[in-house]
């Protein structure tokens, strides 16, 4: 790969623009500026490390492969995170079938889950319960573990995590509120209600 210079090119979108242009030194950049945020997400989602970085490299080789047929995006931090869910999900897949259960009944997802997102992120920073919580979202499904890592560990919005899920806003919901319940029942009810009660020190 040619030496680039981020002085000379800066910006997600000037990188972008230069990377449909075929400019190696601009797919250079966007390797260098994302390539740990992608892999920390990688290992949250999955535990191998061999898997993530192929996925990583097989992100950015077709990026490569197909940038003259890319859109223009002021949202390359999206877009990356998108492709490399789709090729850590493509994986998963491959490796084992999951039947989807069937939701027994349906609350109102977007009241519930944002109504605790504050009472959830004061848990997940607080030291006393980050090992405790770390060690529930390992047993979490998939799709899961990926909503909550993208919602309240890579900070996106709901918006945008439906993009990098590649499902609708709905369904974001849907698994954010199905997580919380489980984390909510792995960590304790008695702890968490402290926790959104804001007792708990």
């Amino acid at each position: 790969m040619n030496t680039f210079s981020l002085s000379r090119l800066s910006g997600d979108e000037q990188l972008w623009n230069g990377l449909i242009l075929g400019d190696r030194d601009s797919l250079g950049a966007i390797y260098h500026k994302y390539v740990q945020d992608l892999f920390r997400f990688g290992c949250s989602l999955v535990h191998d490390e061999d898997l993530v970085r192929d996925a990583i490299q097989e992100v950015f080789v077709d990026l490569w492969k197909y940038h003259s047929t890319l859109q223009p995006t002021d949202m390359v931090k999206v877009y990356l995170f998108k492709c490399l869910s789709n090729r850590i999900q493509k994986e998963s897949q491959s490796g084992q079938k999951r039947k989807a259960k069937l939701e027994k009944y349906m609350l109102d997802e977007e009241v519930i889950v944002e109504s605790i997102e504050t009472s959830l992120i004061t848990a997940i920073q607080n030291r006393s319960l980050q090992t405790r919580l770390r060690k529930a979202l390992e047993y979490l499904p998939l799709r899961q573990k990926e909503v909550i890592n993208c919602l309240f560990f890579e900070n996106f919005s709901y918006e945008e995590t439906a993009k990098i899920m590649n499902i609708n806003l709905r369904s974001v919901y849907t698994l954010a509120w199905k997580a919380i319940s489980s984390l909510k029942e792995s960590v304790g009810f008695r702890i968490f209600l402290l926790f959104a009660l804001g007792l708990f020190s």
